[in-house]
């Protein structure tokens, strides 16, 4: 049954028989009438039985055999429920998607490996269909809508069950399964300022499955993507606790080897061990004299890594395009430098308000703070640009002014921004409460211990 070209028009406009745009994540109408929009702009194909094939199946040729290679069959388009799924997340990650909406551009380039590895595991599976469908609302400005829903409900009963099975809570796309829940949950939304997500059940998975023996090139990408989230999380999430050798030999990969970005990684990386010896030091009054000087070197050692991120991006706005160029432009390379300078200058507070917790004295540490945060400031004004998915890493280096400044004018700014973010950019989710950035701010900062 050979497939057959049948359109590209969106599931809801074939059912009503109406004229669809064929826009892409969302069409027109589908926009217009706040409706969850499926399929538009994806090629689909109609299967027709093909004659010729019929009149001969009495009497199949005999296959050429060569000697030394063998002979795949190849199926164009599988004839499979997964065949739809996989087109439409292919679609979210093809460099013809919108860099607006774009997840392999903010998330990372193992999502390119995912839609060969469909139809393995029942927990990747299902975290996809949610990842689509949760997209595909947030994307057109809608709020999340009940398939999704069901959808993400489904996938965290899958992933339940893939747990309870050892050999499957092995395997690299139940850990892939954690992910991409991860990218789902900010899209659904968080509640109530909660901000632990699904970082301390991969924790607990990694410790479980022995990540230190990196199965292939996969779980390698995935690594990249995944140490971030789950490196953030715990400063501000107990539960997470690698030792410090552990944290080193997760962030460690050979992707990103002495790059700017991994170097980045590596500098956080010695945070959780800082934080755990300085609680250490505050419960038991036994001075740890080597500390702080171990803080303000990993601090200073930081600083040119962050000045080089930020030369690049100078450079890059300031260079004129080249003609004929294939590449990426610069336009596009402008805004991957923004990400990572964001997200450097938010590793830059955080290194800053943990010396500051340890080394009481200085004071310039709040000046260069400051200037951190002003310089988040500016990048918030261009975010919005670059849409929900290619600017939502904004987020995080909102919190991080808050944070990280007593100037009481960017405070004021800050959370203007932070609350137009959610507005605008999140589909009106909840944003979290000052309290819950109060109790942020008090774990950084140490402030916390012996609290209960």
């Amino acid at each position: 049954m050979p497939g057959v070209p049948n359109g590209r028009a969106c599931e809801g406009c074939r059912k009503q028989k109406k004229k669809c745009d064929e826009k892409t994540p969302s069409c027109g109408r589908c926009t217009r009438l706040a409706l969850v929009c499926v399929g538009s702009g994806q090629q689909r194909f109609k299967f027709k039985e093909h004659q010729a094939l019929r009149s001969s199946q009495k009497t199949k040729p005999p296959e050429a055999k060569i000697p030394g290679i063998s002979v795949i069959q190849v199926y164009r388009i599988p004839k499979s429920e997964l065949t739809l799924l996989a087109t439409s997340f292919i679609q979210t990650i093809s460099p013809t998607t919108d860099i607006r909406y774009n997840l392999a551009w903010t998330y990372g380039i193992f999502l390119e490996e995912i839609p060969r590895r469909l139809g393995k595991n029942e927990a990747l599976d299902t975290s996809i269909a949610a990842l689509v469908s949760s997209h595909s609302s947030f994307c057109a400005g809608q709020k999340i809508s009940v398939d999704a829903l069901m959808k993400y409900s489904h996938a965290l009963k899958a992933l339940r069950n893939c747990l309870d099975d050892r050999s499957k809570a092995h395997e690299s796309e139940t850990l892939c399964s954690v992910m991409i829940l991860m990218i789902c949950q900010s899209f659904i939304g968080i509640d109530n300022g909660v901000w632990t997500g699904h970082s301390e059940g991969a924790t607990q998975l990694l410790k479980a499955r022995g990540y230190l023996d990196i199965k292939d090139d996969f779980e390698c990408k995935l690594l990249l993507s995944l140490r971030g989230p789950v490196l953030f999380e715990s400063l501000f999430n107990a539960k997470i606790n690698f030792s410090s050798w552990e944290w080193q030999t997760f962030v460690e990969n050979p992707l990103d080897g002495d790059t700017l970005e991994g170097k980045m990684m590596h500098s956080l990386t010695r945070v959780p061990g800082f934080m755990l010896r300085r609680r250490k030091q505050l419960q038991s009054g036994i001075d740890d004299p080597s500390l702080v000087d171990e803080v303000r070197s990993n601090y200073d050692n930081y600083q040119p890594v962050l000045a080089a991120i930020r030369e690049r991006l100078m450079a890059i706005r300031l260079s004129p395009p080249i003609k004929g160029f294939k590449g990426p432009d610069n336009d596009f390379i402008s805004i991957l430098l923004e990400r990572a300078y964001g997200i450097g200058l938010t590793i830059g507070i955080i290194l800053n308000q943990i010396l500051s917790a340890i080394d009481v004295g200085n004071t310039d540490l709040a000046s260069e703070s400051t200037f951190f945060a002003k310089e988040i400031m500016i990048l918030n004004e261009s975010a919005p640009k670059h849409g929900p998915v290619g600017g939502g890493y904004i987020e995080l280096c909102l919190v991080a002014v808050l944070l990280g400044t007593n100037d009481e004018a960017i405070i004021a700014h800050a959370e203007e921004e932070f609350a137009n973010f959610y507005k605008n950019m999140r589909n009106g989710h909840k944003m979290s409460t000052k309290a819950a950035l109060e109790k942020t701010r008090r774990r950084i900062l140490l402030l916390d211990v012996g609290e209960s």
